[in-house]
């Protein structure tokens, strides 16, 4: 990063004082001295320069700082009431050398920023200094760096963290001036596309490692931060399938829940390849290229999934496979598969013992997608209009809201997809029917019955058992003499999201305190709709897994989290600079979304039904 603003010389003068003493020894880490460094901040350092040769050789420079100043002398400029010569020092890779502008510099709280592992040119200039025979020598980390010019060095930090880096211009044998400098290293998130074709690579081979070594052959091979996909798929099954609520979706941790997670999966690519930062995939870019921002919700079907790089088969696979049981079967991500016999390692299963949420009657052992839901075509595709909605966000409970359902959720639901289920009811299928927007948040309503106990899931399915056999479904001895609209608008909270998504089909009558068909002749015909449409949700079917609790268990879960996490953290910076307020009020703004329960149910009674209210999930 080309940081570089001049610093005036006492600036320089406290921040070299009050920061070099701090830098860890060759070989300390940080912390076993009491310290409180984050992280492995070693001073290794591979140097990398016209000159490493002949340091491998064995002809490696010695003269340091120290021993310049002792054999030369300080240079006279020859100027009366001349300022001294001041140093100045910018960094620049591929990447940085690449970028059309550096609006993000500003917001930065170090000068000089370098990226891990990437190699680094070093350029120094002098303002006050002899205009001919200028020659700079470098130290960094105490290690000598020849020059690659006269002006420059290079080096790749394998370390985060504060480094030195010491310059000193030299007019001859005579020292013209001498400057410390504390560059950080971070490790560098970028967008998918934007990296080389090598880093990509690597990220990937990193990614599809996680995906085929379990974590007990991956720990002994890369260490104890190494985890397996499975043990990600678990945790993310524990906290989004849990019974009593969904944990990690609906409140205020869906952002903190998956920055961690993220976090937790770079660090354990990292352990087998530490070159690699977590990437993200910003697929606003995708909207404006092949949908020309309409964010249109038949754009990913026709144009994205068959256009964007993401998908494909060296990337992340097709994003609709022509297969029968919609699984990859080429490309990078074909021999990824699902955990079978599941059972002894996670408490939450299929019924067919495979690591996918337990209403997920899926048979194949492969991640699966699909580009359409129930045969039809309801998220939008997602672009800068949206994210722009989030931005106007006045409080983080707003935009905890606006980033989960808003740009995050539709795209778990445009990958994953939905099919399998006996949609055999004319008011869901019929295109006319004022009911057939049900089929859009159809699974999300499942599931709200499914935690409410009113539909069920075969707790084991043998393998040779057909998926026809094998289904979830709504028990007729749960019911209890409940009617259809009893258990959807009074036992759930069901109706209130049937009521919204077919747009007047459904209306709330005040004077009754009751919920009516606009189209209902009779009580009679009523009734009938209100049991067709609990016995269609009661049958979930099958989902890909971005669209299930299982959903780690697809690549591009990785790379789509990180793109909302910028946008939070972009939003907060600019409040923080008072360029834009953001109430930083810890919460999540209920918006009666689909997806948004806003209950707690509790099964530990001894009943066959939880008891559930009205609450936060913890």
């Amino acid at each position: 990063l080309r940081l570089d603003a001049p610093r005036r010389e006492e600036e320089m003068a406290t921040e070299s004082e009050a920061l070099l003493p701090t830098l860890p020894t060759a070989g300390v880490e940080p912390g076993t001295d009491g310290s409180t460094g984050r992280g492995s901040r070693t001073t290794r350092l591979l140097l990398a320069s016209l000159g490493l040769a002949a340091i491998l050789a064995g002809l490696a420079l010695t003269r340091t700082t120290d021993t310049l100043a002792s054999e030369g002398t300080l240079l006279d400029t020859g100027v009366d009431g001349a300022s001294s010569p001041v140093l100045f020092l910018a960094l620049v890779d591929d990447y940085t050398l690449a970028m059309k502008t550096r609006a993000a510099a500003d917001f930065l709280p170090w000068e000089h920023v370098a990226a891990a592992h990437q190699r680094t040119t070093m350029t120094a200039s002098c303002d006050g200094c002899p205009a001919t025979d200028l020659a700079f020598h470098w130290e960094v980390d105490s290690v000598e760096v020849p020059p690659a010019s006269p002006a420059t060095a290079e080096a790749i930090w394998t370390t985060t963290g504060k480094h030195s880096v010491v310059v000193t211009a030299l007019a001859g044998s005579s020292v013209v001036a001498s400057e410390s400098f504390v560059v950080m290293v971070k490790y560098v998130r970028r967008e998918v596309r934007s990296l080389t074709e090598e880093d990509r690579n690597r990220f990937l081979e990193a990614l599809h490692v996680v995906y085929t070594t379990a974590t007990e052959d991956g720990s002994v091979l890369y260490g104890s931060r190494y985890k397996g996909i499975e043990y990600f798929v678990r945790k993310h099954l524990y906290g989004a399938a849990s019974k009593e609520c969904d944990h990690w979706h609906d409140g205020s941790g869906i952002m903190t829940h998956h920055m961690a997670f993220t976090l937790e999966l770079e660090q354990s690519l990292q352990a087998v390849d530490p070159t690699v930062a977590m990437v993200y995939w910003d697929y606003s870019t995708d909207d404006a290229a092949y949908c020309a921002g309409s964010e249109a919700p038949n754009c990913w079907e026709d144009s994205v999934v068959h256009q964007s790089p993401l998908f494909s088969d060296d990337w992340f696979g097709a994003a609709s496979p022509a297969t029968p049981d919609y699984g990859l079967v080429q490309g990078r991500w074909a021999d990824a598969l699902v955990m079978q016999d599941a059972a002894a390692y996670s408490k939450l299963t299929n019924p067919y013992g495979l690591l996918r949420s337990p209403w997920n009657t899926n048979p194949t052992p492969k991640f699966t997608r699909h580009s359409r839901v129930l045969g039809g075509r309801y998220e939008p595709m997602v672009g800068c209009k949206t994210w722009s909605s989030c931005f106007q966000e006045s409080t983080l409970a707003g935009l905890n809201n606006c980033l989960n359902g808003g740009t995050h959720g539709p795209i778990h639901i445009l990958l994953g997809g939905q099919w399998g289920t006996p949609m055999n009811h004319s008011l869901l299928t019929d295109p006319d029917s004022p009911f057939q927007s049900v089929s859009g948040p159809h699974l999300l309503l499942a599931k709200h019955l499914w935690r409410f106990g009113f539909l069920r899931c075969p707790e084991s399915c043998s393998a040779d058992s057909g998926s026809d056999s094998c289904r979830c479904s709504c028990p007729a001895s749960l019911r209890e003499g409940l009617t259809a609209y009893e258990i959807l608008a009074e036992k759930t909270p069901v109706m209130k999201t049937l009521a919204a998504v077919t747009q007047g089909a459904i209306t709330f009558d005040d004077d009754s305190q009751r919920y009516r068909l606009a189209s209902a002749s009779s009580p009679e015909v009523e009734h009938r709709v209100w049991e067709d449409l609990f016995a269609a949700l009661c049958d979930p079917g099958h989902a890909g897994e971005m669209y299930t609790s299982a959903a780690p268990y697809d690549p591009v879960f990785w790379v789509l989290h990180p793109a909302a996490e910028r946008v939070m953290q972009w939003r907060r910076l600019v409040s923080d600079l008072s360029v834009r307020d953001l109430d930083m009020t810890w919460g999540y703004d209920h918006r009666g979304d689909a997806s948004d329960l806003g209950m707690v149910c509790d099964w530990d009674n001894d009943q066959d039904m939880p008891t559930c209210s009205a609450g936060t999930c913890p």
